[in-house]
């Protein structure tokens, strides 16, 4: 239910910032980008006191930055270069690798 609702809250974030260009001109849009945020700010609040913070804060970030720059490339014609996707795929590694837990030799978590 934890990653569930942690998708969920990156998936509101991302519509938020997607409309974002439609909201400039049109208070309905601005209304939906609001709400869109609010949401995805109550739930990342929420899940604060589920994990660690430092855990959901590289997964919201990291992971609403890769879905973002997507977003613009599928959505919006944006660019791509190289190098965005090397650090689209950096980024995605960070995120990888902050979640794994750390085990010693003999394959138990260690405590840090």
């Amino acid at each position: 239910m934890f990653y569930f609702l942690l998708i969920l809250s990156i998936i509101f974030e991302v519509a938020g910032a997607s409309f974002m260009p439609a909201a400039a001109n049109n208070w309905n849009m601005f209304i939906v980008v609001m709400g869109c945020w609010y949401v995805a700010l109550i739930l990342y609040i929420y899940l604060t006191n589920q994990s660690e913070v430092g855990i959901i804060s590289a997964i919201f970030t990291g992971g609403g930055t890769v879905f973002i720059a997507m977003s613009g490339i599928i959505l919006f014609g944006e660019t791509i270069s190289f190098l965005k996707f090397l650090g689209i795929g950096l980024i995605i590694a960070g995120v990888i690798g902050i979640n794994v837990k750390p085990t010693s030799a003999f394959g138990k978590e260690t405590k840090h």
